[in-house]
């Protein structure tokens, strides 16, 4: 950090209106009274506050997990929802792990979306999983995304629709010509413009006007109806289109009307299961249609920014009058408006029920088009319990640098809020494996998110259904091997949603550069992400609300509502930057906290109004990450493809590590904390070893042997109790089973060697296949292994008749030492595929197709995944593996 920052004093040359003043103060403390009320009401729900157990309490979280911290499934009711079927399909999910759902209506629901047999099927589904103990999640929407109340606004409260800002019309006349100013109700400005002298009039509302010398053009701005594209469950065609509005999130009507018409019916029927059985309500992708507008907005804005907008309006809506500093205005504006009227009432009702809101927005992966539609990703989700992203379009996917969960955990992380949650998988396509599956979770969890919400299950997979938007998972053959998936994300969820986040970096996100619309700050923003996370140097994206007043000084760091302190704060090249934020990362400096503008300082300051900022005062220097503090985790040799996320226990510190690249990791990592231990706990098992460790001063050396993909969780403690010492064997090849296998494949009995089904002549099977063998015990080992090498794409294994389990991702390696027996062995194998092979056969799809079941669906998006998907079968080498497991010191 540079001296001359620490002694930089600030001066702008504009001042706040002093009501816009008490209106910040007014939210402020209405921001903090909101934080305290969730960890206040949730006495007897710890999931829905911050926790800092100690080492031990945390491990049996981790153990044995809570439902309430397990995967939820999202349950897609697109059929009859019998009472029978109701049963049917949550007794099917219990038996294969699944510990919470999400009841989502549908394409293909045959009763009426929030009818009286709607809600009575609904009360009979929570109570069907309150007899299984599973957790229930409610979709508050007849579809998506949120916000038509199921058709209601449109029906039943038109004048709630959803409005936006538009260009009007456009004419010219001559000096001399008269122009009618009051045109209806719908015209809200108007405004004569001459381009060649560059001259613009704002014309007046009270009286006509008379053009004087020369040609102008005459331009009105007015507002109309027009809402974001809906899909109705009930809906023919399941059409994505305007039938339906989504009602005014700036009006508060609107929200009072969506709230009555939807949550009350549902507190009417099952409010006795809320905060029980029924955890919370979730919004699906709520947006706006453009620029947004509401009937007060005019008076909102000059309360909160001083001035008239009106006489600007031509400026929002017609981009060669565009004023980008007015643009920021208005969009500071109208996003604390969509706060306050849409997020806002939701979260509050949902705390005062004991339930949590959960809300995802349209378009986080992207930056503008998120802005374009939600305007600020922090402000949407100020008072929201769980904030969310989705990846549904394999956005995350090997070979992909995309780092937009972060929005979820650090929005999470700053308001105090212990989860953040995915959506994900909904147009992956039917091949996506239960590997595929698990490095996208994995991807995500490393990045902050703790709360897993997998799509689908698929009430009835009938006709059309099917063929939407795959995957659904109990149609396809890994299905079986989904409890182990389930787990996992189940353990990880748990675990990781306690103690306080550790990320001690801080990188500004520019929001209020994208309201000038200019992106260049968020690109940037996004390359310092990338270069952070291939170092290991977990963080945080904060916004202008944390600088301004969500962050409170302790010490040399900065500390926000989680208790997390943050030692640095990292901002690249903005456009903007609050007067009042630049004090305060002033007086964070001076107190000895780093502040790095990597880039160069903010080209504008702006004080209650951007449309009156001004240039900085003094210039500030551009830094480096070499001025980055000491990170608390570093790898020798380093491995670019490890990512780490730190999260501090009560008398522990916990490392999350995973593996995104495509090589095996063995390295040694040097890590902070206090203790005289490392642990290493096995999510797939639960068990906990001790790590053979060397410390160094504040520093523990131990040893990291990653597999591709793979992950590892250690703990750093002063335990003393009683725990396996962690053995990292080598092992060497035994044998190899090669020759000749006999073949159970779709009906046929094949014997030969390992190939791929489509070498076998069976290019379109999808289901199980099983693979027998016989061996001879190998010579005396402390351990023998099966491994089956390239697997597609999961396994099961049968040695002499003992099951010896199911892997649903690598390695395939099993355990046979117990099983073996003298003399002559019996290997049986059960390989599974997904159903990607279906659709890629040329006559299957045909055939579909003709029946119009592919209609209005995404095959186009998902069927080109499912190709890559097609080559199946157990492929090796198998081998067998002997040991003998050695302690492996750093």
């Amino acid at each position: 950090m540079s001296a001359s920052l620490a002694s930089l004093k600030l001066r702008s040359r504009c001042t706040s209106p002093r009501r816009s003043r008490w209106a910040r103060w007014r939210d402020l403390a209405l921001a903090l009274l909101l934080a305290a009320l969730p960890a206040q009401a949730a006495g007897d729900r710890p999931w829905q506050r911050i926790q800092v157990p100690d080492l031990e309490a945390a491990y049996r979280a981790f153990r044995t997990p809570a439902p309430e911290h397990g995967l939820v499934l999202w349950w897609f009711w697109n059929g009859a929802m019998t009472e029978a079927e109701i049963t049917r399909d949550l007794e099917d999910m219990h038996a294969h792990g699944v510990p919470g759902v999400m009841v989502f209506p549908y394409y293909g629901l045959s009763i009426e979306y929030l009818s009286p047999a709607y809600f009575e099927r609904i009360r009979f589904a929570v109570k069907e999983a309150r007899r299984l103990d599973m957790r229930v999640w409610l979709m508050d929407e007849g579809a998506y995304p949120s916000g038509f109340v199921g058709g209601k606004v449109t029906r039943e409260r038109p004048d709630l629709r959803m409005r936006i800002l538009a260009a009007g019309e456009r004419f010219v006349v001559h000096e001399g010509d008269k122009v009618a100013t009051d045109r209806g109700p719908e015209v809200l400005a108007m405004v004569a413009v001459q381009s060649r002298a560059g001259e613009r009039r704002v014309l007046r509302r009270d009286a006509a006007w008379t053009a004087p010398a020369g040609e102008w053009e005459v331009r009105t701005v007015r507002w109309e109806y027009r809402t974001s594209p809906t899909r109705h469950a009930n809906r023919a065609g399941f059409l994505k289109d305007s039938m339906y509005s989504m009602f005014d999130p700036l009006d508060p009507a609107g929200s009072r009307f969506f709230i009555e018409s939807v949550h009350e019916q549902y507190r009417k029927h099952i409010g006795d299961e809320f905060g029980r059985t029924v955890m919370g309500f979730m919004g699906d992708e709520p947006s706006v249609a453009g620029l947004p507008w509401t009937a007060r907005l005019i008076e909102e804005f000059r309360r909160r920014k001083g001035y008239d907008l009106t006489p600007y309006l031509a400026s929002l809506v017609y981009d060669d009058l565009k004023d980008a500093r007015i643009r920021a205005d208005y969009f500071d504006v109208w996003t604390d408006l969509y706060d306050e009227n849409y997020f806002r009432p939701q979260a509050e009702w949902c705390a005062r029920n004991r339930m949590e809101y959960i809300v995802h927005l349209c378009g986080e992966e992207d930056t503008p088009t998120l802005l374009n539609l939600n305007g600020d990703y922090f402000k949407a989700n100020r008072a929201v319990q769980i904030p969310g992203v989705d990846a549904i379009w394999r956005q995350i996917w090997p070979g992909k640098a995309e780092n937009y969960p972060k929005l979820a955990s650090s929005a999470a992380h700053l308001r105090g809020r212990p989860r953040a949650f995915t959506e994900s998988f909904a147009v992956y396509g039917q091949g996506i494996t239960l590997a595929q599956a698990r490095w996208v979770f994995d991807y995500q969890a490393v990045r902050g998110i703790n709360h897993f919400q997998a799509m689908e299950y698929l009430s009835s997979p009938s006709e059309f259904r099917l063929y939407f938007h795959p995957p659904d998972w109990p149609a396809g053959p890994l299905w079986p091997y989904f409890p182990a998936f389930s787990s996992y994300v189940s353990r990880v969820c748990s675990l990781l949603s306690l103690g306080r986040p550790a990320a001690r970096l801080a990188l500004y996100f520019p929001t209020t550069s994208g309201w000038a619309g200019e992106f260049e700050p968020d690109q940037a923003v996004w390359r310092i992400a990338k270069q952070l996370t291939e170092s290991q140097r977990d963080y945080d994206l904060i916004d202008e609300d944390a600088l301004q007043t969500g962050l409170t000084i302790e010490g040399n760091g900065l500390r926000n509502a989680s208790g997390q302190v943050y030692q640095a704060v990292l901002v690249p090249p903005v456009t903007f930057l609050t007067a009042k934020a630049m004090n305060n990362l002033t007086k964070f400096a001076a107190a000895g906290g780093r502040v790095l503008f990597l880039g160069g300082q903010p080209r504008w300051l702006a004080n209650g109004s951007y449309r009156d900022a001004r240039p900085p005062a003094a210039k500030v220097p551009a830094s480096s990450l070499d001025q980055l503090p000491p990170p608390d985790v570093t790898l020798s040799p380093r491995a670019s493809g490890i990512r780490v996320a730190h999260r501090s226990l009560a008398n522990a510190e916990l490392f999350f590590f995973f593996n995104e690249g495509d090589s095996d990791v063995d390295t040694t990592a040097t890590i902070e904390g206090a203790g005289t231990r490392a642990e290493l706990w096995d999510v797939e098992t639960g068990d906990r070893q001790e790590l053979v460790s060397r410390r160094s001063g504040r520093f523990v050396e131990v040893p990291l042997r990653l597999n591709r993909h793979g992950t590892a969780i250690v703990v750093l403690s002063a335990s003393t109790k009683t725990i396996p010492i962690h053995r990292n064997p080598r092992f060497e090849t035994l044998t190899k089973l090669d020759g000749e296998w006999v073949m159970q494949i779709g009906g046929k009995t094949l014997t030969g060697p390992l190939r791929l089904w489509s070498d076998l002549g069976l290019p379109a099977y999808w289901g199980t296949a099983t693979y027998r063998r016989h061996f001879a015990k190998p010579a005396s080992q402390d351990a023998v292994l099966l491994d089956l090498g390239d697997v597609r794409y999961a396994a099961g294994v049968q040695l002499n008749g003992t099951d010896l389990g199911r892997r649903a991702w690598p390695p395939f390696r099993w355990d046979l030492t117990s099983a073996l027996k003298d003399g002559d062995n019996v290997l049986e194998i059960e390989v599974a595929n997904t159903r990607a092979n279906e659709l890629s056969d040329g006559p299957t799809y045909q055939a579909i197709e003709a029946k119009g079941w592919l209609k209005n669906s995404y095959v186009n998006t998902y069927l080109k995944f499912d190709r890559e998907m097609v080559p199946s079968g157990l492929v090796g080498p198998v081998r067998l593996l002997g040991s003998s497991p050695q302690p492996r010191s750093p």
